[in-house]
């Protein structure tokens, strides 16, 4: 380590039903880079899905690892996975699926009225240009 690293130590924290925990990582000052894992395990779906408001609701709870990798300017997650521990159930409020008129997205959502999952995965890409990728099974 020179005079322009950070070493940062790993953080263990109680939330939304579960925790969290980053590995140590050293973030480079000079280059603003730096990268790390965030575990999440039990997480409840519900509490997750209360923050965005009334019209998401859900049971469940998931696990997640995500692998971050900050520069300067972006923050970027490769390869992450998310994944139900056990069955669940997403509901989505009839007046948000009814908002959206964009084709595909709209019966994406309408099939998400009230699903019930027994497995639920995903793994998850956040690009530097902030595109966000999940492909769900």
């Amino acid at each position: 380590m020179n005079d322009v690293d950070v070493e940062v130590a790993p953080v263990s924290v109680a939330l939304l039903g579960g925790t969290i925990h980053t590995t140590a990582f050293t973030y480079a000052l000079e280059a603003g880079t730096g990268a790390f894992d965030v575990s999440l395990r039990g997480i409840d779906l519900g509490t997750v899905m209360a923050l965005e408001g009334e019209d998401l609701n859900g049971t469940g709870t998931l696990e997640e690892q995500l692998p971050i990798v900050l520069t300067a300017d972006s923050v970027q997650v490769n390869k992450g996975t998310i994944r139900a521990t056990g069955p669940g159930v997403i509901c989505i409020a009839l007046s948000l699926t009814r908002v959206v008129e964009q084709p595909g997205l709209d019966f994406a959502l309408k099939a998400l009225e009230d699903f019930s999952y027994s497995s639920l995965e995903a793994d998850v890409d956040y690009s530097v240009k902030g595109d966000l990728l999940a492909a769900i099974r």
